[in-house]
């Protein structure tokens, strides 16, 4: 009696099991991609009023999102990064085509949503961006001189220079 309860709580738990995996598969939202994402950002709405997502990856550039992740882009080498170790991000607060990547060799700026980037300040490791609300003008940036994980002074503030 014992051996037929115990191969029937074995047969109903193998059964929900399969149900699980037959009716409640997981998808699948990510940009996909190598490496780790080591910062993410959310801009101003964009033009078509959707929600400006970008996640910076360790290996192959920024992924982008126009509609609150539902699907993504990649920005990288074709879009004018040279370095697409991204480690910071700057959105403007109000034009969601403006922003800046901070990267393992200075900060990249587009102007055109990501159309393409062109390098504004070409030294350090930049680990954060903010754009001034109040003055969209003024950038401010921390980095390193160089990566190196065991570097004691994790931050430096950059020297004043012009971005915009």
């Amino acid at each position: 009696m014992f051996r037929i309860i115990l191969m029937l709580l074995v047969v109903s738990t193998s059964l929900l099991a399969l149900e699980a995996q037959i009716f409640h598969q997981w998808i699948r939202s990510n940009p996909g991609g190598g490496g780790a994402f080591s910062t993410i950002g959310a801009g101003p709405a964009a033009p078509n009023g959707g929600s400006q997502i970008i996640a910076g990856s360790d290996l192959s550039g920024a992924y982008f999102s126009w509609d609150g992740g539902q699907s993504w882009g990649v920005y990288g080498s074709l879009q004018g990064l040279t370095n697409t170790h991204v480690s910071g991000i700057g959105f403007h607060p109000t034009d969601a085509d403006v922003f800046f990547l901070g990267v393992d060799g200075g900060i990249y700026k587009s102007s055109t949503g990501g159309g393409y980037f062109y390098q504004v300040f070409p030294d350090g490791y930049i680990t954060d961006i903010q754009v001034a609300p109040s003055q969209p003008n003024r950038v401010y940036a921390t980095y390193h001189t160089y990566y190196d994980s065991s570097e004691e002074l994790f931050c430096v503030p950059m020297m004043r220079r012009k971005l915009v």
